[in-house]
């Protein structure tokens, strides 16, 4: 007999997410939250609430008094495993060019998207399964693909 719950991964682990500070008041509204619309599970919620994320991203940022304008680039990385070189390009990479025409990105996203890509090329080795040669940001999330 098999367990009830979310269906088994092609190559299933725990994983347990980053340490978040919130107040109190956070904390309450995350736990009773969860108590409603996932029978109390956390995880469960937590993976609601990221699925039912679908905010736009925003068009134009304001930066030192000046305003940026969305594009969305592109970066080619590059996974080195024993002695193979796997490159992926990952695609609608959000960034906000200037009309000074300086482009500005935000390092926190190309470090995870570097770090989720090395992983990726792992599991597919892992698994025999083909390396893709480029991924579409958005769509890899679980976001409308608008561009």
């Amino acid at each position: 007999m098999s367990k009830v719950g979310r269906p088994k991964a092609d190559h299933p682990r725990n994983f347990t997410l980053p340490a978040v500070r919130v107040n109190r008041e956070e904390n309450r509204m995350f736990k009773l939250k969860a108590g409603i619309f996932a029978n109390g599970s956390l995880a469960k919620f937590s993976r609601m609430a990221m699925e039912a994320y679908r905010e736009k991203i925003p068009e134009t940022i304001e930066l030192a008094g000046r305003t940026g304008h969305l594009r969305y680039g592109a970066e080619v990385y590059t996974v080195e495993v024993g002695n193979e070189i796997y490159t992926v390009t990952v695609t609608n990479i959000p960034e906000y060019i200037f009309d000074d025409g300086e482009t500005v990105s935000d390092l926190m996203l190309r470090a995870s998207i570097e770090e989720e890509v090395n992983e990726m090329v792992l599991e597919c080795i892992q698994n025999r399964r083909p390396v893709p040669e480029a991924i579409d940001l958005l769509e890899w999330i679980g976001l409308p693909v608008t561009v």
